[in-house]
């Protein structure tokens, strides 16, 4: 992390390697995304309603990204160390939501509700 951040404050992350595992990209008012699927080692590729296996290869994936003139915007890695967190044997914590609402005057009225998560969470 350190050779794409100037200052990573936690020993261990200036170590980590991450892996490359997702992209969104956007072209001509439209977004799409790239998943790599760990099973097959495929990356796929999605596009509204379709689906394709691209390859293997990241190579694959710039040159589909060159030939459809698509922008990556946002990145998705893994730690290949972490592990899933299971959200009840972490402590519990209430996050609240903020909840603008604009009346017919204009005025903005803040309301708040709280939200908790029972889920579990998988990192990969």
């Amino acid at each position: 992390l350190s050779a794409l951040f100037y200052r990573v404050t936690d020993e261990r992350a200036k170590k980590t390697e991450l892996l490359l595992v997702g992209m969104i990209c956007y072209t001509s008012q439209h977004y799409c995304a790239f998943a790599f699927h760990t099973k097959s080692s495929k990356w796929v590729f999605f596009d509204d309603a379709t689906v394709k296996e691209i390859g293997s290869r990241w190579k694959d994936v710039v040159t589909k990204c060159i030939k459809g003139h698509f922008q990556p915007l946002l990145l998705f890695y893994s730690n290949p160390d972490g592990s899933a967190i299971i959200t009840e044997d972490a402590s519990k914590q209430n996050s609240s939501q903020i909840h603008p609402k604009t009346s017919i005057n204009g005025d903005v009225q803040v309301s708040e509700s709280n939200v908790s998560v029972q889920k579990k969470l998988e990192l990969t």
